[in-house]
């Protein structure tokens, strides 16, 4: 939102007219240059609503321009955790203001695990901040965790330079375009019991992101990874290099066979650790479902990464 020029009014763009100085008078040379961010208010911001008064605005917007307004009730689904304070005000502007006959505010994890019609799940919503991570239990929501790690990260400087000698290089010559139309996307199906693993995907034209990396104190995840590799399907397909120490185990293998451990099944709350770390360290998209009552499955996709090499610690 923007502000616009009488006191406590505003407007749903900005806008700005560039005049071509060889012909300033003349209509046909002016040039309106629109969405811009300049002086922009945000509504929401670090996971609460910064600007009440905007974000009111907003919605005042999105109502009379978007939905019919006569009598129609409200669904809202925000991001951001609401306080009681937040949620009486916005209450207050729906039924006061807009006069709707009704209104229900609903956390947007709940909403995508309501929508699949999982009562337990653990919701990844990442934009270009973030990496907002919420577990669903019996459809009751519990405190996201926001972990500023996000898809506008792994174009950072600071994030790019961590990476090999020569891979910045490469990553930077690359636009944002390419690189997104060069990764393909990975669907990592794992077996409800933990018995089988197998996945959907396609191969990394780029050559950016074709190897993980992956360490795990002890040997389960070690005895998981031969017995894939010499399961039907998987023979030569995974490549494990084993470390001398005793403690740590290290396996790299190609990204599109990349798998999680069995315990990654065995309840919610573990999952819910596993995935916090994969947020915390993987610069990208991921969306993970919990489908074991219709398909029998865990779902995971990653959509997109920009960052190199990923290094996920278990």
């Amino acid at each position: 939102m923007f502000r616009a020029s009488l006191e406590n009014t505003w407007r749903y763009f900005n806008y700005k007219v560039v005049l071509d100085s060889r012909d300033q008078l003349s209509s046909k040379r002016i040039n309106v240059v629109s969405h811009q961010d300049d002086d922009a208010v945000w509504c929401l911001k670090d996971d609460h609503i910064s600007n009440c008064d905007a974000l009111c605005a907003f919605l005042l917007f999105v109502y009379y321009y978007v939905n019919p307004p006569f009598n129609t009730p409200i669904f809202l689904v925000i991001e951001c955790s609401l306080g009681r304070m937040e949620k009486e005000l916005l209450s207050k502007f729906f039924f006061e203001r807009l006069k709707v006959p009704g209104v229900s505010i609903v956390d947007s994890s709940l909403a995508i695990a309501m929508a699949y019609g999982q009562a337990n799940c653990l919701v990844l919503e990442t934009s270009s901040e973030g990496t907002r991570l919420t577990s669903v239990l019996n459809y009751s929501q519990t405190t996201g965790k926001t972990k500023f790690y996000g898809t506008n990260a792994s174009n950072k400087a600071e994030v790019l330079s961590s990476i090999a000698d020569g891979i910045y290089e490469e990553i930077r010559a690359i636009d944002e375009p390419a690189v997104r139309q060069a990764l393909a996307s990975t669907i990592i199906i794992v077996n409800g019991q933990g018995n089988d693993v197998r996945t959907e995907t396609t191969d990394f034209s780029a050559g950016l992101l074709d190897t993980l990396n992956v360490r795990h104190h002890g040997s389960s995840l070690n005895r998981r990874l031969q017995s894939l590799q010499g399961g039907s399907g998987w023979k030569g397909a995974i490549e494990i290099n084993s470390e001398e120490d005793a403690d740590v185990e290290s396996f790299s293998g190609r990204f599109r066979i990349a798998n999680f451990p069995e315990y990654l099944t065995e309840n919610l709350e573990k999952a819910n650790n596993c995935v916090s770390l994969l947020g915390t360290q993987i610069f990208g998209r991921l969306v993970y479902t919990n489908d074991t009552a219709s398909t029998g499955y865990f779902q995971t996709r990653l959509e997109y990464n920009a960052n190199g090499p990923a290094y996920i610690q278990l």
